[in-house]
């Protein structure tokens, strides 16, 4: 798990939503990836991260698998939170069969 912090002030977007299984595959393209995710409600909320570029995005996605990039900007940073950490503030995990296919028993 990991937290972010962002050196930038934030970019909100207007509305710039897609069917996920073209939004997610769209943004993978610039070469961010997905290094975050959790609930909101209903909505499930993903945090992307450029590498090298340190770029970054987040996007929600509705239960009707819509996903909207809610903000984007430069120049942020990852920081690492060591699991025992992460397991005290959030003993659940998301079962494997919510999981997309290709995600499945990643850890």
């Amino acid at each position: 798990m990991a937290a972010f912090l962002c050196a930038a002030p934030a970019v909100a977007v207007a509305s710039q939503c897609a069917p996920t299984q073209l939004m997610i595959p769209a943004l993978q393209r610039t070469g961010e990836q997905v290094v975050w995710r959790g609930l909101a409600g209903t909505h499930l909320v993903l945090l992307m991260l450029h590498s090298s570029t340190r770029a970054w995005t987040i996007a929600g996605t509705s239960p009707s698998k819509i996903t909207c990039i809610v903000a984007h900007g430069q120049d942020g940073e990852l920081i690492t939170v060591g699991a025992e950490d992460v397991q005290a503030r959030n003993p659940t995990r998301v079962p494997d069969r919510e999981r997309p296919p290709n995600e499945q028993h990643r850890r």
